[in-house]
């Protein structure tokens, strides 16, 4: 019997149903990633009474070396993801790691309840290896006699780059990153994101359930 999606109590086998599910918490998420859900290059995988992530798929997912991947993955709050899409800039405090796995940045930094709520893909155009140079290369050019060599930072099968003040080249590394988003060498997509149930959701869900007889 086919499965058509996750729900907290495992996978509705009722097309209708599902549907029915779905378009409850479609109606409480925002309107740019409900155009995302509608057009259906977003499935459910992570599903509790709280929370739902949507997800698309992504280029560098698993261990692989950071050497070939071309897609490097930042977790964001939701502050942060508005002013990506208003301003095609990072505004990254602290560290502002990008990563270059998916399946790193995910597990690690988009959580249930933790602050991030969105997960971005940026296509760099080139592989890992020649991207990493470039950075070590233009921000030695923005810095000038006071660059000093940062070694970049290995992370559980990934490469991470911090790109805010206290990450590498205090910050330079994030000029350069904005630089090239500006000239639309690096371009971006969300891959995933976070939806929190309100209580009125969560009541017509339960109301659903109790039309439907479902426990």
């Amino acid at each position: 019997m086919a499965q058509y999606g996750n729900t907290p109590q495992g996978r509705l086998d009722d097309k209708r149903r599902y549907s029915e599910y779905m378009r409850i918490i479609r109606d409480s998420i925002g309107r740019d990633e409900r155009k995302l859900v509608d057009s259906r290059a977003f499935t459910t995988e992570r599903f509790t009474n709280d929370v739902v992530f949507f997800f698309e798929y992504a280029h560098s997912v698993g261990a692989s070396s950071y050497e070939n991947t071309r897609h490097w993955y930042r977790a964001m709050p939701t502050n942060e993801y508005n002013y990506l899409k208003l301003h095609n800039q990072l505004d990254c405090q602290f560290y502002g790691g990008i990563a270059s796995n998916y399946t790193y940045s995910k597990d690690g930094y988009l959580t249930n309840n933790g602050p991030n709520t969105h997960l971005v893909e940026f296509s760099v155009g080139m592989d890992g290896d020649k991207f990493v140079k470039l950075i070590h290369e233009e921000t030695k050019r923005l810095q000038g006699n006071r660059w000093r060599f940062n070694e970049l930072k290995p992370e559980d099968g990934a490469l991470s780059i911090g790109l805010g003040r206290t990450g590498h080249y205090k910050g330079a590394a994030g000029t350069v990153f904005n630089d090239l988003l500006s000239a639309r060498k690096i371009t971006w997509r969300l891959c995933c994101f976070r939806h929190r149930l309100d209580e009125r959701t969560k009541q017509q869900i339960r109301q659903w359930k109790e039309e439907n007889a479902i426990s």
